[in-house]
């Protein structure tokens, strides 16, 4: 994503822990992914509503040719507005290139076409809610091992500093769960 997130030192350590119910460990929120039909436009709304700012963006100028993503900031909240390019926005990436792979289309485990069949179905909603976590891997591994359904295993980004997650955790909202690797940059 152009305009990256401001780097922001790591969330401090849980304030509580409920030892029957934490599977893992639970740093923060980190964000709330809503898709929608037009990313620009809803991310306008929260902006002038809500006093937020953008921090980031993805989309075909950044070379993600499956969706367009505005990350707006209010204090610590981030919210992502994400809405999906229609059907051959653009060709696919290069074969053997993860790096350009990763770029047209960021989030593999959320297809352009199963965004649209989303919000054909729901219009404007939250998609997931993100929750910083320790370890991502981890936090996988005992959500399956809880009931979670995988819906991709964990990644790490092409710099190699965050992994993320995507178990789902409820039947239309999933659970985001990253975890950043070294020190904030």
């Amino acid at each position: 994503m152009s305009g990256a997130i401001p780097a922001s030192p790591p969330p401090p350590a849980p304030q509580r822990t409920r030892h029957q119910t934490d599977k893992f460990d639970v740093r923060a929120f980190h964000h709330i992914e809503i898709l929608c039909a037009d990313a620009a436009s809803a991310a306008g709304r929260f902006a002038a509503a809500l006093g937020c700012a953008e921090v980031a963006n993805s989309g075909q100028s950044t070379g993600n040719y499956g969706y367009a993503s505005r990350v707006m900031a209010s204090g610590e909240c981030l919210f992502a507005f994400t809405a999906p390019y229609g059907p051959g926005a653009a060709p696919p990436a290069p074969p053997g290139d993860a790096a350009a792979a990763e770029a047209a289309c960021p989030n593999p485990s959320l297809p352009p076409a199963a965004m649209r069949a989303f919000v054909e179905a729901h219009g404007m909603s939250v998609y997931a809610v993100g929750v910083h976590v320790t370890d991502a891997g981890q936090a996988f591994s005992l959500a399956v091992a809880q009931g979670a359904v995988a819906k991709a295993p964990p990644r790490t980004s092409a710099a190699g500093d965050c992994t993320v997650t995507r178990p789902p955790s409820f039947a239309l909202l999933t659970l985001d769960a990253p975890s950043h690797l070294g020190p904030p940059t």
